[in-house]
């Protein structure tokens, strides 16, 4: 039987500052997730085969975990390797491929093997998976429990192959080994993935794309920094900004669709509350995190890995940032979450005008209603 460590605290005193690194880490894979922008991953449906790809089935592999559970590689999409189980139809396993890499360099940087079970990092990840489980609960009673997938997350000793090891190292793994530490999710199947005609909402990146400055500016100080308050954006030019094919996909189907704009409004005015009340972002830069589905006649959604990765209240972590760029002061460490919170916020803020929904994520710092100088031209630099 597999040793799967599931967030049980440790009587071991924790390192906060080496709880801090280790968190900070994790908060940075949200990048890696990125380069799959807008590409829909339908997981009963794999990649087509390649020397990649056929590096993370298991078949052949010699571990307890694939003689037991014979796990079936589906797809690897941003940070996850996911995995379904034959003899468990509705789940999937989710492996975050950062955490494998992780735990190897710990290991590594202290003189221990690769695959050592190392309890200083035992103790910060169970932590860490503790707090991840309460913000879980919290996404739940925000938007309903229907409407978020059910996942556990686990502290689990993995079977690598050298081809898994070559990827994350891009080419110079440090050393081989047939075994390693890494978190994985249970998680069961989304109910929106076999609907093929799915509607996803994705915010993207504004700064990615070839944006006019002016533009930019116009959109993002009314729904980012709230300058003009009475005014209303037109529609082409916050697409023009928050521009990614799925997203006007969704609002032009939500136009003609009574019932899936009702289920678009429902979810704006939930995200809203949730930001307002806990200080968190939902992560929608990734394809299918948010889902809107057909069920019996009627337009649900489903929240399947929208849970932003950072465990701070990012709301205010948006708002130094931004205090920062006014003084001209560039905050190198937060530049990518304040990237993610402004797509998020100008996206959720730009639906809720679309739509008529009150109320407004606010992460402008009191009085500063102008864009900062440069700050396009540094967040376009963090995103491409």
């Amino acid at each position: 039987m597999p040793e799967w460590r599931n967030g049980k605290r440790s009587r071991l005193k924790i390192d906060r500052r080496k709880a801090c690194e280790f968190e900070s880490h994790l908060r940075h894979m949200v990048q890696r997730r990125s380069s799959f922008e807008g590409k829909r991953q339908n997981l009963r449906r794999p990649d087509p085969p390649g020397s990649q790809i056929l590096g993370f089935r298991l078949d052949d592999v010699d571990h307890n975990i694939v003689r037991r559970y014979h796990p079936k590689f589906l797809v690897m999409g941003g940070e996850h390797i996911v995995y379904e189980v034959p003899s468990h139809p509705n789940i999937v396993l989710k492996v975050v491929s950062e955490s494998i890499r992780r735990s190897i360099n710990w290991n590594l940087k202290r003189g221990n093997v690769a695959d050592d079970f190392s309890e200083d990092l035992s103790i910060l990840i169970q932590d860490y998976l503790q707090r991840e489980s309460k913000r879980y609960e919290q996404l739940k009673e925000y938007f309903g429990r229907e409407n978020v997938v059910n996942q556990k997350k686990f502290f689990v000793k993995l079977p690598v192959t050298e081809e898994i090891l070559d990827t994350l190292y891009r080419h110079k793994p440090p050393t081989l080994t047939k075994e390693a530490w890494g978190i994985t999710t249970v998680q069961k199947r989304a109910e929106g993935v076999y609907d093929d005609n799915r509607m996803t909402l994705v915010s993207g990146y504004a700064e990615r794309r070839d944006v006019e400055e002016r533009v930019y500016n116009m959109v993002t100080e009314h729904l980012v920094f709230g300058k003009n308050p009475d005014a209303k954006i037109q529609k082409r030019d916050f697409l023009e900004v928050q521009s990614n094919s799925l997203l006007r996909d969704l609002i032009e189907r939500a136009d003609n669709d009574r019932g899936l704009e009702q289920a678009l409004k429902e979810f704006v005015e939930r995200a809203i509350r949730y930001s307002k009340q806990t200080g968190e972002i939902l992560d929608l830069a990734g394809q299918d995190n948010l889902m809107f589905y057909r069920k019996d006649n009627h337009w649900k959604y489903q929240l399947m890995d929208a849970l932003y990765q950072n465990t701070d209240n990012i709301v205010e972590r948006a708002k130094n940032a931004l205090r920062k760029f006014n003084e001209g002061v560039r905050p190198f460490d937060e530049d990518y979450d304040l990237l993610n919170a402004i797509n998020y916020v100008r996206t959720i803020n730009g639906l809720a005008e679309l739509y008529g929904v009150e109320g407004r994520v606010q992460i402008s710092p009191e009085g500063m209603n102008e864009i900062p100088a440069n700050i396009f031209t540094s967040l376009r630099q963090q995103a491409l």
